[in-house]
Formats: C-alpha cells, structure tokens, sequence
C-alpha cells in the first residue's frame, strides 16, 4: 500500500467522525428543542447546537466531496 492510500483512508474515517459527531449535536439540539416545546419554556442552547450542527455536517460534506478523487 503507498503512502498516498493511507493518507486517503486516514482522510477519510476522520471526516467520518465529523460527519457522527456533527449529526450527533444536531439531533441532540432537536430533540432538546421538542423537549422545550413541550414543556412550554425556552432556551437559545439547542438551537445553537441544531444550527452549529447542520452546518459542520454541510461543511463536512463539502470537504468529502471536495477531497474526493
């Protein structure tokens, strides 16, 4: 195996862990939101944590694309 195929799959599971971990912030961030919905409050937290979320998902996604041969 060359060097260039390590970096390549080291590439790769790393942004597969963005992609787990920025899913993971948006969904916490939802279901944080439908918890506040239901019991009729407000915060500002989760929808940081949806939005910061979705966009490090989009980005990495990007980034996949962008890197991709």
């Amino acid at each position: 195996m060359e060097r260039n195929d390590i970096t390549i799959q080291e590439t790769g599971k790393r942004l597969k862990l963005h992609i787990i971990f920025s899913m993971l912030l948006f969904w916490v961030g939802i279901l944080w939101i439908i918890g506040l919905l239901m019991m009729q409050t407000f915060s500002p937290i989760p929808i940081i944590l949806t939005i910061t979320g979705l966009s490090w998902y989009l980005l990495t996604k990007f980034r996949v694309w962008w890197h991709h041969k």
